[in-house]
């Protein structure tokens, strides 16, 4: 509880976390706490009452310094941090390997790459920070060799080494996902397209997700199934 101006008690919610022994490994003092699983290890992202953002490991250790902000957690071994208005990313132990100079980024995709802008430019870069293209407009992360970006002013798709695969006709885009096939949503309907921008499914739904064992959630009139 927090009391208020006029001493009225306010109650404040917050959060911690405990393992299977129902020990707790963070106490219940923060504003979220959220589990972070990257690959076969596992971190805990925390957010305090007063915004700032910090990581940890399993045993609840901090890792490297607050922030200003922290995406998901870690991905592909690197966790993208905002410190003084400005995105980087920092590897396991907590050390910054890549300096907060962006101002805008994701995580890294399965395909070590992530994507980011500097200023007015929008590129992908790798997990040393080096640039692997630039493009006007990133429109989804690069998974599968492939992203969907705006280039030369046309919605496109293109591969890792920012060659033009293909024009995309479409109002919004999704990231390709494990079924290799993205969505596309045109004229309020969604279709599915390959990783050379072949449309193999058309629908009258509003969204499709991945499909799993050819089923895959679907969205139409605001009604999930």
């Amino acid at each position: 509880n927090e009391s208020g101006a006029d001493g009225i008690n306010i109650f404040v919610q917050s959060e911690g976390i405990m393992n299977t022994n129902a020990e707790l490994i963070l106490p219940a003092i923060y504003y979220n706490v959220s589990v972070n699983i990257d690959g076969n290890d596992t971190f805990i992202r925390v957010r305090k009452h007063n915004q700032k953002y910090f990581m940890t490991d399993a045993n609840g250790n901090m890792l490297g310094t607050e922030c200003d902000s922290i995406l998901t957690g870690f991905s592909q071994g690197l966790c993208a941090i905002k410190l003084n208005g400005k995105w980087g990313y920092m590897d396991k132990t907590g050390k910054i390997v890549i300096e907060p100079i962006y101002d805008f980024a994701r995580v890294f995709t399965q395909d070590g790459i992530s994507r980011v802008r500097k200023g007015n430019e929008n590129m992908f870069i790798d997990k040393t920070g080096k640039c692997i293209t630039s493009v006007d407009k990133t429109l989804s992360g690069m998974v599968h060799n492939r992203a969907l970006v705006v280039l030369d002013g046309e919605k496109c798709l293109i591969d890792r080494n920012g060659c033009k695969i293909c024009n995309i006709d479409c109002d919004k885009i999704y990231s390709f996902e494990d079924d290799f096939m993205a969505t596309i949503i045109s004229n309020g309907k969604a279709q599915k397209i390959d990783t050379m921008g072949n449309v193999v499914l058309k629908t009258d739904y509003g969204y499709i997700g991945t499909f799993n064992e050819n089923i895959a959630l679907a969205e139409h009139k605001d009604r999930w199934g």
